[in-house]
């Protein structure tokens, strides 16, 4: 992958308790997550999400602004980072596997607050994470009968997989000469994007 030349899987051995953590915390959680959603609708998970989406959009567009300092989690042991971030991937894979999302929206701002991680070393390892989280949800929803496999669906899909490797390899080419901060008021601009959408999608 091109980001792989701007930003070194290696820089992720840094922050690989916690990522270990967040990644079997994330799949655990999104195999249940998965057999709710095929169960229910929850009108008030939407919402809280919303409202997490926007709470750390804003987070992000005042700390690219004003840092906070040292991350919670920073001086840490490996082993309660890495539990804090099996606890933490424990709502992250719910979140996803219910509202069809890849789980990067809380988990680079969860390595960025809670683990000191560089935004782009966070996206990084969350791009790592969300494979596993993705492949864990779409195999469930695979094995469910769930998952459209022909027609106007499969389109979609293979046009949304065409333009996101295109859009990976520009945002790869482009994160080696991005400022730590610009990045952070794009994501933080993404998150509140985001709820807006998710809270209008509630709402209607």
């Amino acid at each position: 992958m091109r980001r792989n030349h701007t930003i070194p899987v290696s820089s992720v051995v840094a922050h690989l308790p916690e990522v270990a953590g967040l990644t079997l915390g994330a799949v655990i959680s999104a195999f249940f997550g998965a057999r709710l959603v095929l169960r229910m609708s929850d009108r008030r998970l939407t919402t809280l999400m919303a409202t997490l989406l926007t709470a750390l959009g804003l987070l992000l567009l005042v700390e690219a602004f004003v840092p906070f300092g040292n991350a919670v989690l920073t001086a840490e042991s490996a082993f309660v980072r890495g539990l804090a971030g099996a606890l933490v991937g424990l709502g992250v894979g719910v979140v996803s596997s219910m509202l069809g999302v890849a789980g990067g929206e809380l988990l680079i701002p969860a390595l960025v607050f809670l683990f000191g991680a560089d935004v782009r070393i966070a996206g990084t390892a969350s791009l790592l994470i969300s494979l596993v989280l993705v492949a864990t949800g779409v195999w469930h929803y695979h094995r469910a009968g769930a998952l459209p496999m022909t027609g106007g669906p499969r389109r979609i899909a293979l046009s949304m997989i065409a333009g996101s490797l295109i859009g990976a390899a520009l945002g790869g080419l482009a994160v080696a000469v991005a400022h730590v901060a610009f990045l952070k008021v794009v994501l933080g601009s993404v998150l509140i994007l985001a709820a807006a959408k998710t809270a209008g999608r509630h709402g209607g």
